[in-house]
């Protein structure tokens, strides 16, 4: 898989291996069934000051709203905006077979860094 930055910055790149080494225990830690990187680090069109954005899928009790806290150790190990969205494995399932506009174009050019069990819920 290529993430990366253009121009080719190694501090960047740098960044974001730390910030997805940070992240992927957290996803095996909340049973999450996937994530994604998508938008400028997917494409590789990215600054060094470009946020990472992220879809994750995962079973959650908590509101959507409140749902990063538990990804925060990932998310304040990077000096650079961390965009975040999270949907427990049927919201996902929902919004794809509704084609939201939102997750068509996220998921179209994105990256999986994470593939986790299905939770069977």
């Amino acid at each position: 898989m290529s993430l990366s930055c253009a121009p080719r910055v190694e501090w960047c790149v740098t960044m974001l291996d730390g910030f997805l080494a940070s992240l992927r225990p957290l996803l095996d830690a909340q049973g999450a069934e996937a994530a994604w990187v998508f938008g400028s680090r997917a494409r590789g069109t990215a600054s060094a000051e470009s946020d990472i954005d992220v879809i994750v899928v995962a079973p959650s009790d908590r509101p959507f709203v409140e749902r990063f806290r538990d990804y925060l150790p990932a998310i304040v190990v990077v000096i650079v905006w961390v965009y975040m969205v999270f949907y427990t494995p049927e919201e996902f399932a929902r919004m794809q077979a509704e084609e939201r506009p939102f997750l068509v174009d996220a998921l179209a050019d994105a990256r999986q860094i994470h593939v986790g069990r299905p939770s069977g819920g």
